[in-house]
């Protein structure tokens, strides 16, 4: 039966002799114990176990954790999950490593160590990831298409694939949604504006829940906006709202009115997919041009539409949010869709 087991301290020679059966770089997989002495192979253990807890790691790396794969009690291979990725980790590296001792080849234990592997990923919150082969490493490349992953950038040297570990549904929402999109709204205002809008005006969310969900309830019914819940194995996990531009300068242009996710789905390249569908959307509707508000103080969500090639226009108002706070709006012109970045080579958010 095969299993993966998490590296520990506590891990025995019969590891340390199958990674013996693993070159030192085995098609860009470092395996740092080959040739080593057993007495260090203690003290890797122990580095490897911090690794994962992000315990005194080394500048330029990320949280990895190392996984045995085991055929009943004998270990066949080694697989390590990225957390996730930097920008020389989206170049080199990927999310997901792995490799086979070499009596065990041919035996289909990389298909299954990836497919393990994609569980866990997917059991800490990954909802796609990153994996980078040679182009020369014809079986690597095979086990990941068999594994379903799409084939999104190529160099002369690299394939890079992504793989989605669950499925990610939106769903256009009624005033039905709205005790859970008011909750929603409640909780992603509260994590996304924290030090940003005044405490007070963040607690009252809570404190008027009532209040705010009849205005919800009409909105959702009445609205002329496109409103949509994110919605992740039935759990609804985001919202966006997006439509004909609300502003008199601009009227034909879309806009994106909001979009928002609970804060334990931050970081898992999330925000690039509702986005993109918004801006899809958009675009099926006939829009060339859409602008999106934002307050001048959210660096985080003014750092991610600046990736899409947005820019700021110069136009600014006032929102009062507790105090007084300045929003500035962003544009994209027709034409940035496709030549100003490529997001296949975007990381999490």
């Amino acid at each position: 039966m095969l299993k993966l087991r998490k590296l520990t301290e506590n891990d025995s020679k019969d590891v340390y002799d199958m990674l013996q059966l693993i070159d030192a770089n085995e098609n860009g997989f470092l395996n740092h114990v080959k040739d080593t002495p057993y007495e260090v192979f203690g003290k890797w253990l122990k580095q490897n176990v911090d690794m994962s807890n992000a315990i005194n790691l080394p500048n330029g790396l990320v949280p990895q954790t190392t996984y045995w794969l085991y055929d009943d009690n004998e270990p066949v291979g080694i697989g390590r999950i990225r957390h996730y990725l930097n920008d020389a980790l989206r170049e080199n590296g990927g999310n997901i490593g792995y490799a086979i001792a070499s009596p065990h080849r041919s035996k289909g234990y990389g298909k299954e160590i990836l497919r393990l592997l994609l569980v866990e990923c997917k059991n800490m919150g990954m909802t796609e990831v990153l994996l980078d082969p040679f182009k020369t490493n014809e079986w690597s490349n095979q086990v990941i298409i068999k594994n379903s992953g799409k084939l999104v950038r190529e160099t002369d040297v690299k394939n890079y694939y992504i793989i989605n570990t669950t499925n990610l549904l939106f769903r256009k929402a009624t005033g039905e949604d709205a005790d859970e999109y008011t909750k929603c709204h409640t909780l992603c205002w509260q994590a996304a504006y924290k030090d940003i809008v005044s405490d007070d005006f963040l607690g009252n969310l809570t404190e008027h829940y009532e209040e705010r969900l009849v205005k919800f309830r009409n909105y959702l019914s009445t609205s002329d906006s496109e409103n949509y819940c994110v919605i992740i194995d039935d759990e609804m996990i985001g919202f966006l709202s997006f439509g004909k531009s609300r502003d008199d300068d601009k009227p034909d242009y879309g806009e994106i009115n909001g979009i928002y996710l609970l804060k334990e789905y931050w970081d898992k390249g999330l925000g690039k997919k509702i986005f993109e569908f918004a801006m899809e959307e958009l675009k099926q509707m006939g829009y060339k041009n859409i602008i999106i508000w934002t307050l001048e103080e959210n660096q985080r969500a003014r750092r991610f539409y600046e990736k899409f090639g947005f820019v700021t226009d110069g136009e600014t108002k006032e929102a009062e949010y507790g105090r007084k706070l300045k929003v500035v709006r962003y544009a994209l012109e027709a034409g940035i869709y496709e030549n100003s970045y490529s997001r296949s080579e975007w990381g999490s958010w």
